[in-house]
């Protein structure tokens, strides 16, 4: 009887122990900007709990870790430990895992997903798939999942693809697993090579990304489109992509717009003085047709996810323009945002429609009065109020001259002027073999002493749209009155996930989430 009372009293106080802990913040953080990147709006994602069990790695409960009937994602305490070891990659790693156990659920694998659920490595999941007589041997469902983890963490900021086959390691010695133990998984070997595959052809699709950002920012609408669909098709669809799809057709719609017409200046991330100079022309057909098509990605953005409050706006902005009457509906719904950035721009899109459609003075006045809590509202005042307009459209863009050496260097940098047709770049074009379907972009890449360089080309119809980036070598330290002056000069800037990206001229600053220069980019 004493023993047996021992076994119950050692059983509640694990589960108690498990209780009385939380999830850590930096797995905490990591899951949260994993499923607010892999979202679908089909699937509820399950919450994230600890798991004191000493097998655990990470696993996905439909009923809940303790059956409470809640849905579940646990990792394990011992889990954790091996993840904080990777030192500096301790999120990648834990990004990887938790991306692949997401995926399985997003991707709906297997018809017994919603009872039993999955695991990543676990001798008790073995013995679940044994029961049921079933296997994940057939390893397209693990390399989709990897896939998945590798692209969608490092849309979310993560690395994944370096550590993944590491991981896979330290995992199996950490937790003793044998491959008897595991037969219903792949072999270790396996699974160490699909994670390594998976990585390459995600590698292709990762620079596509950075590429269509880069595009964005850069004004080449063109090539990001092209850009964004390609990865849409490649069946990695996510709000963000169908958003920046979007925003690329409105901006190509806005650069055709009449500037008398249409004076305003939107609230979406774009240089808050060039667009002053805009030529005069009506909004043709051709405007018209990219608007009706960025209206239909934010449509499909905010099916995946109908709070997604920043593709409500930019939709209110097409049917401003179209003068459309879901404008009221699309308007109403970015108001209620939880960010109030968002708010405030909604807030002053509705005074700009006033000012359009309806009573003019009225909407000046309201103007007035927010102008000196928004600067998007000042602009838009200092160009609609007759008194300041003049003033406004005789301003020129001046380069600070008051930066650091280092600065000035960057920002006076000439055309590297690599030969992308020679024979050596011609050598470097293997985009086709690692990824075939992508075989419609050519990419080349060149270096020298100072630049890295690499031409993007999409071969598709007869206009070869075409983008050059040359990353800049031994990118120097900014200091914070660097970042400040950079910061507040107008030029082009976007904020992007955990990164600022500052176009000046030609070059690209890319700040990471400290302020610290991540990157120097030459654009062409």
């Amino acid at each position: 009887m004493k023993n047996k009372l021992l076994v119950l009293f050692c059983t509640n106080f694990v589960f108690a122990f498990c209780q009385t802990q939380e999830v850590p913040t930096f797995a905490k953080k990591v899951y949260t900007d994993i499923c607010e990147t892999m979202a679908n709006g089909n699937v509820l994602m399950p919450s994230l709990v600890l798991s004191a069990n000493p097998k655990e790695v990470a696993s996905f409960f439909p009923n809940g870790m303790n059956g409470n009937g809640k849905a579940e994602v646990a990792i394990g305490i011992k889990f954790v430990e091996l993840v904080r070891g990777f030192g500096a990659d301790s999120s990648n790693a834990l990004a990887h895992v938790l991306g692949h156990e997401l995926a399985h659920i997003i991707l709906q694998q297997n018809r017994l997903l919603d009872q039993i659920g999955s695991g990543y490595a676990s001798t008790d999941f073995n013995k679940q798939l044994k029961k049921f007589k079933h296997s994940l041997r057939d390893s397209i469902f693990e390399r989709q999942a990897d896939e998945y983890s590798a692209f969608y963490a490092h849309m979310s900021g993560y690395n994944t693809v370096d550590v993944s086959s590491r991981l896979l390691d330290s995992i199996y010695v950490k937790f003793e697993l044998k491959e008897s133990q595991m037969t219903k998984y792949p072999p270790l070997k396996e699974r160490k090579l699909i994670a390594t595959t998976s990585g390459k052809q995600m590698s292709v699709l990762k620079k596509m990304f950075d590429a269509a950002n880069i595009a964005t920012v850069a004004g080449n609408y063109e090539m990001a489109i092209a850009f964004y669909e390609a990865i849409i098709n490649e069946r990695f669809p996510s709000k963000e992509i169908h958003n920046n799809l979007g925003l690329c057709y409105l901006l190509l719609a806005y650069k055709e717009i009449d500037t008398l017409d249409f004076p305003y200046k939107f609230p979406f991330e774009i240089d808050l003085e060039s667009r002053l100079y805009s030529n005069t022309r009506s909004l043709s057909n051709e405007s018209e047709a990219f608007l009706i098509e960025a209206i239909k990605q934010f449509k499909f953005a905010t099916e995946i996810d109908e709070n997604y409050s920043t593709a409500w706006l930019n939709r209110a902005i097409c049917e401003f323009l179209l003068n459309n009457q879901d404008f009221d509906i699309s308007i109403l719904r970015a108001s209620r945002s939880a960010e109030t950035k968002i708010k405030t721009h909604a807030d002053l899109l509705k005074i700009l429609y006033e000012h359009k459609y309806g009573d003019a003075k009225k909407a000046l006045t309201s103007l007035e009065s927010i102008q000196s809590k928004d600067e998007l509202a000042k602009v838009n005042y200092e160009i609609l109020n007759p008194t300041t307009t003049t003033t406004i459209k005789k301003e020129k863009q001046i380069l600070n001259l008051d930066f650091s050496t280092e600065i000035k260097k960057i920002v006076f940098l000439s055309d590297p002027k690599f030969d992308f047709i020679s024979a050596e770049a011609k050598k470097s074009d293997t985009l086709y073999k690692t990824m075939p379907s992508q075989r419609a972009f050519r990419y080349r890449v060149l270096e020298n002493e100072s630049f890295y360089g690499e031409q993007w080309v999409n071969q598709k119809g007869t206009v070869y749209p075409t983008i050059n980036i040359y990353k800049i070598k031994n990118t120097p330290i900014l200091s914070k009155e660097d970042v400040l002056k950079l910061k507040n000069e107008k030029d082009v800037i976007y904020f992007l996930k955990n990164k600022t990206y500052i176009l000046k001229g030609r070059i690209l600053f890319i700040l990471d989430s400290n302020n610290k220069l991540e990157q120097c980019l030459y654009i062409k």
